[in-house]
């Protein structure tokens, strides 16, 4: 019986090997789709976020993350426009401010969004409330780069079923991906690796 036991737990280490290989390959092929090096198309909006340099390098400090991390995430998302900064322009969908918050996990990360105040439109609030956030994602994804994006722009529940294989990714979070690690790569300090 035990080496009946061992076949058994060597055939299901083998199925999970594989799993995992197949969900990697999926992802990197996600990824190289998206990941062109187009940073010169958000040039303007790093330009514009940096008078806000100090906050994003205090919350990525103040929450472990890659120095650059939550500024290449806000570059991404509001692309360093005013209009969505201040709020007088959300998504469609309705997230708003510089880390494009919806309601619910601005919530989460304590941000007040109420008739009467929504702190997604404060900037220093809500770079603090980003950064903790990609670190949330970040740690629930064993600190897999990748996967926090996917979970930041996409949301757990759709990661969770495209890793079952039960929905694919759609272009916007593959390019997602691509974009914030490419400004992450312009912005990080020489030899520090930010490849995954």
């Amino acid at each position: 019986m035990a080496d009946e036991d061992k076949q058994v737990g060597f055939n299901n280490l083998m199925e999970e090997q594989k799993r995992l290989a197949a969900r990697e390959e999926r992802l990197e092929r996600s990824i190289r789709r998206a990941d062109k090096g187009r940073i010169e198309e958000f040039t303007p909006a790093l330009k514009r976020l940096a008078q806000y340099q100090d906050e994003f390098d205090a919350a990525d400090k103040k929450y472990g993350l890659p120095s650059g991390t939550t500024m290449a995430v806000a570059a991404i998302e509001s692309r360093g426009r005013e209009d969505i900064i201040t709020g007088q322009t959300a998504s469609p969908v309705g997230a708003a401010g510089i880390m494009q918050f919806m309601p619910k996990t601005a919530r989460s990360m304590g941000l007040e969004v109420s008739d009467s105040v929504d702190e997604r439109n404060d900037p220093i609030a809500a770079i603090d409330a980003g950064a903790k956030y990609m670190a949330r994602q970040l740690e629930k994804s064993d600190g897999d780069m990748r996967v926090a994006l996917a979970k930041y722009n996409w949301g757990s529940g759709n990661w969770a079923k495209w890793e079952a294989g039960k929905k694919e990714m759609p272009d916007e979070t593959s390019n997602y991906i691509g974009d914030v690690m490419g400004v992450r790569r312009a912005l990080a300090p020489v030899g520090e690796d930010w490849s995954s």
